[in-house]
């Protein structure tokens, strides 16, 4: 460092604050640059990765040395050449006496040691937080194919080994990050199938990395490839191409799937259910601690609150009436995040008296499934069998299913086709012998009332839209104007959106 007094002595002009300043200035540059390394070591993937960034660094903090020398050579023109050519940038300057040069060496070495100290410090923080998985996305969503085991080995609770018809889909749905670690990669368990939360005693599915694989897999304990025990501690039904990647986010779609034998074929698709900003909520909620809280009276809902508001009464092309199902006086049932509805009326399907038929999804089709004794079942049963209900395990494709849809991803049934099942038996493929049905679109969706949810009406909700089903169908068969306005002119506000609709609808049954 340079004495005041010799700098003084050569230069009387020179203010030695501006000098001191300009050193300053040379400080913060190299601990900007430290701090830019240690990210590029924290953030790298490959030593030839740092190798390059660090080269980059040093090249940018090199630069205004380089600037100076071109400026010295006369490049970037006179007034420049003369600027960097002074006399105070050629001078010596006088040294420090011994004993104050030993004073600047010890603080020089213990600022250095310090140095390295909050370096080390720093990356022992990183690596113990990357150890215990703080930087992996705690749930994500996963969506299977449409793929199909016909002949899936099958560990039953009571120990015995059976075959059944394994659907990939019905493990779509909320996966989150459980407290250990596999290999030092998270390891994802799935939820329920109703809230999202950890099942109580249904065994869930997971998706881990494997090292004798070198890749991610899926793996149920229940599921086994072959009657006999599978090798090795990954007895995978899915796994992703080979990779050393530490998110199961940055995995590529493709995967390998078992179906009694390896398809390279398979999808599997992964969406983190963490928000960071109104888009990742589709601007229909907040971003509250990394999670969307959908907007109250907007009537959207799902993980990133993507899914519309349920229709509330869905009537099908044989007069058949299905009214969504409610919990309670605010909140409706939930399957694989769409709406559950229920059986009213008008399907030429034999339901005995106690028995319900409920109309849900699982995965990537909607069923229609019988539970048996269901009218005698209390709110309290259905909110626990909701939450421990799995597609799968429970068999949503049995001898009670009567209905099947078409493979889809909306949030309802609206205009998507259905099929009756007949006949059962392998002949007839995995779903059986089916006939068509469908929902119509322009049948279904009641929305009169504004806020469908209104407290005052919901006690009368079901017989009121079971009215306006009926009334639909009278004016659907009639065509008359005078029908028109009964069917259409209810005793709840229509607004002049809905009364222009309504006439061009009747003006279309005219013609």
């Amino acid at each position: 460092m340079i004495p005041r007094k010799s700098l003084k002595n050569k230069f009387p002009k020179m203010r030695f604050w501006r000098f001191t300043f300009s050193a300053l200035i040379r400080i913060a540059m190299g601990y900007i640059f430290l701090s830019n390394m240690f990210v590029v070591v924290v953030q790298a993937t490959g030593v030839i990765d740092i190798f390059y960034d660090v080269l980059a660094l040093q090249f940018v903090q090199q630069l205004d040395d380089i600037c100076f020398s071109l400026a010295r050579m006369d490049v970037f023109g006179k007034r420049m050449r003369t600027a960097a050519t002074q006399k105070c940038f050629r001078v010596e300057f006088e040294r420090y006496p011994f004993s104050a040069s030993r004073r600047k060496g010890i603080f020089l070495k213990t600022l250095y040691f310090f140095n390295i100290i909050g370096l080390l410090s720093g990356m022992a923080i990183i690596n113990m937080k990357q150890n215990r998985g703080d930087y992996y996305c705690n749930s994500i969503s996963v969506t299977f194919g449409n793929e199909i085991w016909e002949d899936a080995i099958i560990l039953t609770p009571e120990g015995k080994i059976e075959n059944s018809v394994l659907v990939f889909s019905y493990f779509d749905g909320v996966y989150k990050k459980s407290g250990e670690m596999h290999n030092r990669r998270p390891v994802y368990v799935e939820q329920n199938k109703f809230d999202g939360t950890p099942f109580n005693t249904t065994i869930p599915a997971e998706i881990k990395y494997c090292e004798s694989e070198q890749a991610w897999v899926f793996m149920h304990k229940n599921i086994r490839k072959s009657r006999k025990k599978d090798d090795g501690d990954c007895p995978w039904i899915l796994s992703s191409m080979e990779t050393t990647e530490f998110s199961l986010l940055e995995v590529p779609e493709t995967w390998r799937i078992w179906t009694g034998t390896i398809n390279p074929h398979a999808r599997l698709s992964t969406v983190c259910n963490e928000c960071n900003n109104l888009a990742d909520c589709n601007y229909h909620g907040d971003c509250t601690g990394g999670e969307c809280i959908c907007e109250v009276g907007t009537g959207y809902f799902g993980t990133h609150c993507e899914h519309k508001q349920p229709c509330p009464v869905l009537v099908g092309d044989w007069n058949d009436t299905w009214y969504l199902t409610f919990i309670d006086e605010a909140n409706f049932f939930v399957s694989y995040d769409r709406p559950v509805y229920t059986y009213l009326k008008g399907l030429n399907v034999s339901v005995e008296d106690q028995d319900i038929l409920t109309l849900l999804y699982a995965g990537s089709r909607w069923f229609g499934m019988v539970f048996e004794d269901g009218k005698i079942r209390d709110q309290s049963y259905w909110l626990q069998y909701g939450k421990e209900f799995h597609a799968f395990w429970e068999k949503a494709y049995s001898e009670l299913t009567v209905i099947v849809s078409d493979t889809t991803s909306e949030s309802d049934p609206v205009a998507t086709d259905f099929y009756i099942i007949g006949e059962r038996g392998k002949q007839y493929g995995p779903y059986g012998e089916v006939s068509i049905w469908t929902i119509n679109t322009n049948l279904i969706c009641f929305r009169f009332l504004g806020s469908i949810f209104s407290i005052f009406l919901r006690k009368f909700q079901i017989q009121l839209w079971v009215s306006v089903a009926d009334n639909f169908h009278v004016c659907n068969r009639m065509k008359s104007k005078i029908l028109y306005y009964c069917c259409f002119s209810f005793h709840f506000p229509i607004t002049p959106a809905h009364e222009r609709t309504n006439r061009k609808w009747f003006l279309s049954m005219r013609r």
